[in-house]
């Protein structure tokens, strides 16, 4: 897939990209990438470009939305912040010429620039990623020995468990009993992981969520409810 950038007044920098599965000229915005056109493969760049200037006004109206989003999502910590179950996070100002991350020990460090701050967006792509690295770490060590134990306790059985790196939902549980597990249970309390936990086992044997499957849950979690509540408040995912 081939691309071209082009810089348009107003908005910025535009993304013109050419797609074989495309069938039509298509325009998306997307958070914290830009604004992209999708052409197929038969039109031209420069047609391209003619169809651009004729949706700038739709770019224009749907960009603060996207805007408003990002500034929403950006990242703030300060020194010695527990980012995850273990990891802290250190901020310095060495002098260094690009955005370095380290991670050592339970210990993640971001060196940045002399002209760069936290809302920087290289530097808030540099965090989001030292994190995501750290919490996957961690999740990979903690939520399969969790699961086991967890399961093992309350008599379930499930297939397998795979933790990914999930941002829509923290967990999922299929029709053959494969368990997904998001990174970012690593983010909440233990309390909270372990009824994240539990509620996917229950689906191993009930794959909706009926009053059957709430009276089972409450059996084995009597807080169920309270818990799904203080859940919903970790919307954040980094």
């Amino acid at each position: 897939m081939s691309s071209k950038e082009i810089q348009i007044p107003e908005i910025g920098k535009v993304t013109l990209r050419k797609n074989s599965r495309a069938k039509h000229v298509s325009i998306s915005i997307k958070p914290y990438k830009g604004v992209f056109l999708t052409l197929p493969k038969w039109v031209s760049y420069l047609e391209g470009e003619r169809i651009l200037n004729t949706r700038i006004d739709w770019i224009k109206k749907h960009l603060p939305k996207i805007q408003n989003f990002e500034e929403a999502n950006k990242v703030n910590y300060e020194n010695g912040d527990l980012v995850s179950k273990y990891h802290r996070i250190f901020f310095n100002d060495h002098n260094v010429d690009d955005v370095l991350v380290r991670i050592k020990e339970k210990q993640i460090t971001i060196s940045i620039p002399a002209e760069l701050n936290q809302a920087n967006e290289r530097v808030q792509s540099a965090i989001k990623f030292a994190i995501e690295h750290a919490l996957r770490k961690e999740a990979k060590e903690f939520l399969p020995y969790r699961i086991n134990k967890l399961a093992d306790e309350f008599g379930f059985s499930f297939n397998k468990v795979v933790v990914k790196n999930i941002k829509s939902r923290w967990g999922s549980c299929s029709y053959k009993n494969n368990i997904n597990l998001s990174i970012f249970l690593m983010k909440l309390p233990e309390e909270l992981i372990d009824y994240v936990i539990l509620h996917e086992l229950m689906h191993t044997k009930i794959k909706n969520h009926s009053p059957l499957f709430w009276n089972e849950l409450i059996k084995i979690i009597p807080s169920a409810k309270a818990l799904d509540r203080e859940l919903k408040k970790y919307g954040k995912f980094v």
